[in-house]
């Protein structure tokens, strides 16, 4: 009789699961000189929540250079430094770095890699911009192209937008659709 109640329990727990995905639709515009010249429309399945940088980055490698998180507690108003090989020489020419600063919350402010131009592996310099509501609102790269990203969200707090800029021309927009 035990029995009986746990197989319905299950069976029940079985639709939930089914439910926790969705089909969201994303429309991709990318833009010459200022001027819309190609658009795509994607569905991806999405966990029924809300959607934040890495799914973006994940589905749409945009943002590309992002670290593992964007919030540490623990290195709250300190600088750390990440190598490559942290077993090997600090050396700028064969063991690259990664550099990582963060605000009084814990948020990333600023995060870079030293690179090697000749080798391939092109440094980078990103600034993170949030807004009132503790959300990022810009991130901009600021060593060589001046690239940068700009974020949008919904009522609930989830992003529903990002546009990408060279220097203050608009090239790329994804926005969510539904």
């Amino acid at each position: 009789m035990r029995q009986f109640p746990i197989v319905i329990l299950i069976i029940i727990s079985i639709g939930c699961l089914g439910q926790t995905n969705q089909l969201r639709v994303f429309e991709t515009t990318e833009y010459m000189k200022g001027s819309p010249f190609m658009q795509k429309f994607d569905t991806v399945k999405a966990e029924n929540r809300l959607i934040d940088i890495y799914f973006f980055k994940n589905h749409f490698h945009i943002p590309y250079y992002l670290p593992e998180t964007l919030i540490d507690k623990q290195y709250k108003n300190q600088t750390i430094s990440k190598w490559r090989d942290s077993t090997s020489e600090k050396d700028l020419k064969q063991n690259w770095e990664n550099k990582y600063t963060y605000d009084n919350f814990g948020r990333i402010i600023k995060f870079t890699y030293s690179g090697c131009i000749i080798c391939s592996n092109l440094p980078y310099n990103y600034n993170v911009t949030y807004n009132l509501k503790g959300q990022i609102e810009q991130i901009t790269e600021t060593l060589y192209s001046n690239e940068s990203f700009r974020l949008h969200y919904n009522d609930r707090g989830g992003l529903v937008k990002i546009e990408q800029y060279s220097l203050t021309t608009l090239v790329k927009q994804i926005t969510l659709l539904n």
